[in-house]
């Protein structure tokens, strides 16, 4: 009798312990489900756990919560670059300028714009008739140079313009509606000239300082590069050209590129992107 009465005793205090064990666990170790604070279990395993599962675990977490992607400057960059593949720097060889005669080698092209594309004929690099441009141009200057253009009947053209029409966003649907209207008449007196619309380029970030206006590129580029995209004509992104460069070709306002820039980059990359386009 006494030993039945042992045994029950002890499977009652058995039965008692493991109550107590499943209520002990719920305490000392807390889950998210019940909103306990996980943070510090987490910090101790990322200091202690070898780098190949601290990885696994980070995947976890944000698999688990995704970040919420915020639209920026170099976002807006990363996506134009996918739109325009086909002059992507990675993937053109670029060509060499035969006897480094340029003049020969945009015999069928035209480049106009502004300021920036200017410094080409001012250079002495290419021939006035070869570069349409003015400084401090603005649309208007496309709507004047048009018949010019047409006249000349040029294989490929290069357009590059908005510098100077970043000074007030409000102006930005005005600008590129001019743009739009300009090219529409080109490509209708035009049909068998392939289009190239430059992106604006980027500028220092010293010349936020002196010219805050600069700070509009981003925005002023992406209604660019949707405009090409309505029109059906070729839109190059300049902003990874940019960033691959390794030498400064910057004059000293951090906007301007110097004239080796022309020589040794832009020239050799247009004619490059003209030779590899397809109408």
């Amino acid at each position: 009798m006494r030993k039945a009465l042992g045994i029950v005793g002890l499977l009652i205090f058995i039965i008692a312990a493991c109550i107590m064990f499943v209520r002990l666990a719920d305490i000392v170790v807390p889950t998210e489900e019940n909103g306990a604070d996980i943070s510090a279990g987490i910090s101790y395993l990322a200091e202690t756990v070898p780098d190949d599962v601290d990885m696994v675990l980070t995947w976890e977490t944000e698999e688990r919560s995704p970040v919420l992607e915020t639209t920026s400057a170099s976002a807006v960059s990363s996506d134009v670059e996918t739109t325009v593949t086909e002059t992507s720097e990675t993937e053109l060889e670029i060509l060499e300028i035969k006897d480094g005669n340029f003049r020969a080698a945009f015999d069928d092209i035209i480049i106009a714009g502004d300021s920036i594309v200017e410094a080409v004929s001012a250079y002495g690099i290419l021939d006035d008739d070869q570069v349409l441009a003015e400084i401090g141009a603005h649309t208007w200057h496309l709507s004047k140079v048009t018949d010019q253009i047409v006249s000349s009947n040029p294989k490929y053209l290069i357009l590059h313009y908005g510098e100077n029409e970043l000074d007030e966003l409000d102006n930005a649907p005005y600008f590129i509606e001019r743009y739009r209207d300009c090219i529409e008449t080109l490509k209708e007196e035009l049909p068998d000239t392939v289009i190239f619309v430059d992106s604006i380029f980027p500028v220092q970030e010293k010349a936020y300082n002196n010219e805050p206006y600069t700070v509009n590129i981003p925005y002023y580029n992406e209604l660019i590069r949707e405009m090409a995209e309505d029109l059906d004509v070729i839109y190059i992104d300049y902003d990874p050209f940019w960033e691959a460069l390794e030498t400064d070709y910057y004059e000293p306002d951090g906007i301007h590129p110097v004239m080796s820039f022309y020589t040794e980059q832009y020239l050799p990359y247009v004619y490059t992107v003209a030779m590899n386009s397809k109408k």
